[in-house]
């Protein structure tokens, strides 16, 4: 991949990280909002609420203003947006204050995911095979069964450090084989 490719990758899994983390983060927090809030548990939950809808609510938007305005473009601004967002969130005081943060950091995290795979998709050139992901599982999506590789060219192999000379995989049985 060349280094503008590597940028765009690394841009996008950062907005992706973004993303989960603020998906994520928000639930163990929820007793400690009850009580630095003084709201219940219904309330949290409201919060978190905020995001999703703004969140799926914005898709379809998102999507034309990409393809009006560019990938990169929107995916910026709304990397932008997201961290004011979450900004604003670790300053509000107030119920509606967070609800008006998590939407804001809802609708700067629905522009990473479509933006971001169309970025990924422009700038890895579909035609070259070494940029494909090959992936192996047990067809059930059983937890632990899958196994991917990048076909990325490296160095000739070196026995030593730094190198993997034997890969060892442990199987439920000779049915899984």
């Amino acid at each position: 991949l060349s280094g503008y490719r590597w940028v765009i990758l690394g841009l996008t899994v950062i907005g992706f990280v973004q993303t989960h983390v603020h998906r994520l983060a928000f639930a163990p927090l929820i007793p400690t909002f009850v009580t630095d809030l003084g709201l219940t548990y219904a309330a949290a939950g409201t919060i978190q609420t905020a995001y999703f809808w703004t969140y799926m609510t914005a898709q379809v938007p998102i999507g034309v203003t990409a393809d009006r305005w560019g990938a990169r473009r929107v995916m910026l601004a709304c990397m932008a947006v997201l961290a004011v967002g979450a900004l604003a969130f670790a300053l509000s005081r107030t119920y509606v204050e967070s609800i008006a943060a998590r939407m804001l950091v809802g609708l700067g995290a629905a522009a990473v995911w479509v933006p971001g795979m169309r970025l990924v998709k422009k700038t890895v050139n579909q035609d070259d095979v070494s940029a494909y992901h090959l992936f192996y599982a047990d067809g059930l999506a059983s937890p632990g069964s899958d196994l991917t590789f990048f076909d990325w060219p490296v160095g000739r192999e070196r026995r030593g450090t730094h190198s993997i000379a034997r890969t060892g995989l442990r199987v439920a049985g000779e049915g899984t084989l």
